[in-house]
């Protein structure tokens, strides 16, 4: 069902939407990097897309039949249990951040004594108006789809809003998101270089030696890699700068991850009818 809304007859499909994250995501780097928008301004620029995006999906779902939007398993007792977990976590994590990590309390208390000004003077209203323009066209496509085909209601503006939730969580912990990446590409990239090295290996002692070496030159990359972080931390002024692009990392994943889901999803259907070819 989630494939007839967002259908992909061709990797070059998502080439739109995947130009659309990088465009918004490149101003908010650019943003950044010229010292126009502060960790904190990053922080609440997430939060009220997150906000906006799940208002104007609200909207969506009441100008369509109430049978063609899925129930929520969820009762109201556990949505607002879930909520008031996240909260807390979330006031946990970023606690941490603005009053230790970077401290952005004169930020914070701007912002308490008057968000409309603070709003007003920050850099956040033309990531906002990216945001907007994007989530406009989408619910017109939303709307457009769901006239020709009926069925259910799916709502694009409700899958980035879960993005934006997504970086709140991910983003909060520093450096989560760059260190997983790191991670997954060294998974794979020595698992490949192993498969290659080992290729016409006959013994499995050989091929254990082989591991052992990689593993070594793993570390060493790793430990390597902690000390230039360190002389990055230092030159960009001892975590702000680089936590602030850790963010932005966080908030570009996440955002492609949801452009991505189409061929995520179609990925085990491309598996299953492969291997029934080969049988």
């Amino acid at each position: 069902m989630f494939l007839r809304r967002y259908p992909l007859a061709s990797r070059w499909g998502l080439a739109l939407p995947i130009g659309g994250t990088l465009l918004g995501n490149g101003l908010v780097v650019w943003l950044v990097i010229s010292g126009r928008m502060t960790p904190f301004e990053l922080v609440m620029l997430v939060a009220i897309e997150a906000l906006l995006l799940m208002g104007i999906a609200w909207l969506q779902k009441r100008s369509v039949p109430p049978e063609a939007v899925e129930a929520n398993p969820m009762t109201l007792k556990d949505r607002l249990t879930t909520l008031a977990f996240l909260l807390l976590l979330l006031g946990g994590m970023y606690g941490f951040v603005f009053f230790d990590l970077v401290p952005s309390e004169a930020e914070i208390l701007g912002f308490l004594r008057d968000p409309v000004a603070f709003l007003s003077a920050s850099s956040l209203k033309w990531p906002l108006l990216i945001t907007l323009i994007t989530a406009s066209i989408d619910v017109l496509q939303d709307h457009a789809h769901f006239r020709r085909h009926g069925d259910m209601f799916f709502s694009t503006p409700q899958l980035q809003g879960a993005a934006r939730g997504l970086t709140l969580i991910l983003g909060g912990i520093p450096y989560l998101v760059p260190v997983v990446c790191t991670a997954i590409c060294l998974h794979f990239g020595v698992k490949r270089m192993h498969a290659w090295l080992t290729r016409g290996v006959r013994y499995d002692f050989d091929k254990g030696l082989i591991a052992i070496f990689l593993g070594l030159g793993v570390m060493a990359s790793i430990v390597g890699a902690l000390m230039l972080l360190d002389r990055i931390d230092a030159a960009l002024g001892h975590g702000v700068q680089l936590w602030t692009l850790g963010y932005g990392a966080a908030k570009f994943v996440a955002e492609l991850f949801i452009v991505c889901m189409p061929l995520i999803a179609a990925a085990p259907g491309a598996e299953d009818a492969d291997e029934a070819v080969e049988s």
